[in-house]
């Protein structure tokens, strides 16, 4: 499966516009447009960019980020190891991609799925209905002035709890120091 057939599945028809490249309207831009959302094959792996929003990345970023899948997951339906994954993350010959050399500053893979699943656990909270979640988003919408749309675009959420976990369980070595 590929980034094509889950445009495909999700409703989108990219439009073949040269042997390598394909566009489409973009999932993440409220009015989607016609043509802003490009796919190109890079070498076997084919990559989106919005020329509008500047969303970017490939099958697995697509299924994490739009259809809101856990990495593990999202893994498991391309068919990849995380070795694998990490490859395919760093290589891009897109003048819009991230160098080798930031994939190295990112933190462990366990660090950003966890992180995922924070994201997701604090904003299913968020819109719990319990009376405290509807007094943060009273004061959102009333006191900051966000839409729900807005809430839901940008991931808001609550964190009902204060919670430590130890640093290794999250990847990070037990080192304060910061890295260069």
């Amino acid at each position: 499966m590929d980034l094509l057939d889950l445009l495909l599945e999700d409703g989108f028809k990219p439009l073949r516009k040269t042997v390598n490249e394909w566009a489409s309207p973009c999932p993440w831009c409220p009015d989607h447009g016609r043509d802003r959302f490009i796919i190109r094959r890079t070498g076997s792996v084919l990559r989106f960019w919005c020329r509008r929003c500047g969303r970017r990345g490939a099958a697995y970023t697509y299924l994490v980020e739009f259809r809101q899948l856990a990495p593990e997951a999202a893994r498991r339906i391309l068919g990849v190891s995380e070795q694998e994954m990490r490859r395919l993350q760093g290589d891009s010959s897109h003048p819009n991609s991230r160098s080798n050399s930031d994939a190295r500053r990112r933190p462990p893979l366990i660090w950003r799925e966890k992180a995922w699943l924070t994201v997701l656990a604090c904003e299913r909270e968020l819109w719990s209905g319990s009376q405290k979640t509807e007094d943060v988003l009273h004061w959102l919408r009333d006191e900051r002035g966000l839409s729900d749309e807005t809430i839901k675009e940008f991931r808001l959420g609550y964190v009902a709890r204060t919670v430590f976990r130890e640093r290794e369980s999250w990847g990070l070595s037990d080192s304060r120091e910061v890295r260069e």
